[in-house]
């Protein structure tokens, strides 16, 4: 059994006297045993915990079916770094930023057609922490979040007209007030899907500023702009009701 040592310690008595530290440590530094992941001891001299076994390093990719699975890539043993597949070690291709306003590319999406290279028109409210707004640079640019259009109208004529300044490059000519950057979670994962299906966008804040609700026979709101066809998609904090679910298709993250 390990027995801890009593001494009184003075700070004006400079001798080396054992301590129960110093006996604590010798006594850990003499023991070995064998754990889960292999035979664990303590190099005395560094006072590192030395463990003899093999790490397998594992990356995550899609097998023949598409289907997510585990792959072992290499190992390390004893400090050494056994590669079993190069591609992997290889620097990543720098990510592609998804295009949404700033730049023009693909026509316009068509219900029942394959979104790939298309352009998908999406609409957005602003709901804190999900969408926020801020304006854009100087140079009408948005080095963070998406471009987003803010002409406070759900008339299709008007933001057809104001689409089309875009595609043929004038969007700097829209009022300033107009000129948006959109960012947040929501557009995070616009951004994301866009990435994955390959689809570019066009993105606006509805101009009513509702969810949407049925009145007078209509519907108003984020609801109103898709069943009209002024819009693709709705991207935003969006309550799933009853009434909604008969008209649109919901999807959650």
């Amino acid at each position: 059994d390990l027995a801890l040592v009593q001494n009184t310690v003075s700070c004006h008595d400079a001798s080396e006297a054992p301590t129960a530290g110093r006996h604590l440590s010798r006594f850990l530094a003499n023991t070995s045993f064998s754990g889960l992941t292999g035979l664990v001891g303590v190099d005395q001299n560094r006072s590192l915990v030395l463990t003899s076994h093999r790490f397998h390093i594992w990356s995550l990719r899609r097998d023949a079916l598409g289907q997510p699975a585990w792959v072992t890539v290499g190992s390390w043993e004893d400090g050494q770094l056994q590669v079993e597949d190069q591609e992997v070690w290889k620097e990543p291709k720098p990510r592609r930023r998804a295009e949404g306003s700033g730049g023009r590319s693909g026509g316009r999406w068509r219900p029942g057609t394959p979104v790939a290279g298309t352009r998908v028109r999406v609409v957005t409210l602003v709901e804190h922490p999900f969408v926020f707004t801020r304006d854009v640079d100087d140079d009408s640019s948005c080095p963070a979040g998406q471009f987003c259009l803010d002409a406070g109208t759900n008339s299709s004529e008007t933001l057809e007209r104001y689409f089309r300044e875009m595609a043929a490059g004038n969007g700097s000519s829209l009022p300033l007030e107009y000129r948006k950057c959109c960012y947040g979670y929501c557009i995070d994962l616009l951004e994301k899907l866009a990435e994955d299906l390959g689809f570019h966008f066009d993105l606006y804040i509805v101009g009513d500023g509702k969810y949407g609700a049925r009145k007078g026979g209509r519907w108003t709101g984020l609801v109103g702009d898709l069943l009209s066809g002024l819009a693709d998609m709705a991207v935003t904090s969006f309550s799933i009701n009853s009434a909604r679910s008969r008209v649109i298709d919901f999807t959650s993250p």
